[in-house]
């Protein structure tokens, strides 16, 4: 038989805090008005924190007498004396309080609390969660520890970004956040409008600018490049419409380095490709199932990405794809190699089309369930099957978009 007297154990070191007369540490929490000095035990400071255990066994240990002194300005009182005691009660905290516990957590490396006060938020706060996302985000975003609630923010925020882009806590947020987000393949949004978006958070983030651009001096714009300078190189400009470069690009082109704005030009004064043809002009399937296309993942020098969503639902369920379910972002999307352009497709005798020297091919056109094998091949830029082996085929759809020659007078 074992007795254990753990939460006699936690009150007796929760007293030694305000009652301690032979401590070594003392520890300088917070900013006026909220600031307090507590009075601890290297020994259960070292038992209770890595940073602690760390930094009382180095050179870098500040000391005042016989006292080693700490100042952490950025925990408050409140959330530091929970730390030091182990005493938590989630249930009487609040959002904002269990997010500061999490980073003080983090920052005094108190492994055991980062997992649980994670869960707790995702779990048991979702709308405050929700309400609070884009702070959230921006709080966690460069720290590994918290993963998890990083991910969770990614998850919810990159299928529907502009009810949070739209909020004021947009332009509040740090350029590093910024610079991930706009650089995520995975968020919903063209690049006309993520432009538009990262104009405000610059405005914003840029001091004495007026509302009128008309009115901008050279300066003006200067200060506004300086201040987007790294988050411009990762808008995709070249998707956009001649329209919306014109519109909405060009009024702030003096914040382009010369050279990008050397190539848009010679981009958009390139002959345009003719628009696909309006829907209305094809008979689409009846009820077209509701395909996933991100704006930014279609890396194409053919078409854009709402072209390939309306391409995508007059074929209905004829796309070449892996994914049982209709999501598009898991079909096999690929250019072939410069180097192997005559091994792009090929139609053999007695076969049906063969892609990238047999890497995939139709082997028997006569059965009504066809016969397929695919191997890993080289020939794609991305490979079309993981797998080499045999697999069957329901129907099958190819077309080929040829340039057609000019004739000669």
């Amino acid at each position: 038989m074992s007795l254990q007297f753990f939460s006699q154990l936690s009150d007796n070191l929760g007293r030694l805090l305000e009652y301690a007369d032979d401590f070594n540490v003392i520890v300088k929490v917070g900013n006026h008005p909220e600031f307090a000095v507590f009075q601890a035990h290297s020994v259960i400071l070292r038992a209770r924190s890595e940073y602690f255990r760390a930094a009382l066994s180095s050179n870098w240990a500040r000391k005042e007498g016989e006292c080693f002194v700490f100042e952490k300005p950025n925990i408050s009182p409140a959330v530091f004396d929970v730390v030091l005691s182990g005493a938590i009660y989630l249930d009487h905290q609040d959002g904002d309080d269990v997010l500061e516990l999490l980073i003080a957590a983090d920052e005094l490396i108190l492994d055991e609390l980062i997992e649980p006060l994670q869960e707790h938020l995702i779990r048991n706060m979702e709308k405050w969660f929700k309400e609070n996302l884009l702070r959230i985000l921006d709080t966690v975003i460069q720290r590994d520890a918290c993963l998890k609630l990083r991910e969770h923010c990614l998850n919810i925020l990159c299928p529907d970004p502009y009810r949070y882009f739209d909020s004021e806590d947009f332009i509040n947020l740090e350029e590093s956040t910024v610079i991930m987000l706009v650089s995520r393949d995975d968020l919903k949004m063209d690049e006309a409008q993520l432009w538009e978006y990262l104009i405000r958070w610059g405005v914003a983030n840029t001091p004495n600018l007026k509302n009128d651009l008309s009115a901008w001096s050279r300066r003006d714009f200067w200060e506004l490049k300086v201040t987007l300078h790294k988050c411009i190189p990762l808008i995709r400009l070249w998707q956009l419409s001649v329209g919306d470069y014109n519109e909405k690009v060009k009024p702030y082109e003096k914040i382009l380095t010369k050279d990008l704005k050397l190539k848009l030009s010679r981009h958009f004064t390139k002959t345009p490709v003719p628009s696909l043809p309006e829907p209305a002009t094809l008979t689409p399937p009846p009820s077209p199932p509701n395909f996933i296309f991100s704006e930014r993942a279609i890396d194409s020098i053919i078409i854009t990405h709402l072209q390939a969503a309306l391409v995508s639902r007059w074929i209905d369920r004829k796309f070449v794809s892996d994914a049982k379910e209709l999501d598009m972002e898991k079909a096999r999307l690929s250019r072939i190699k410069a180097d192997c352009t005559e091994d792009a497709i090929q139609l053999h005798e007695g076969l049906g089309p063969s892609f990238g020297f047999y890497e995939f091919k139709i082997l028997d056109e006569a059965k009504e369930c066809k016969s397929s094998y695919g191997t890993g091949g080289l020939r794609y830029q991305n490979k079309i099957r993981e797998k080499c082996n045999y697999f069957g085929v329901d129907d099958y759809e190819v077309f080929q978009v040829v340039k057609k020659e000019q004739e000669k007078l």
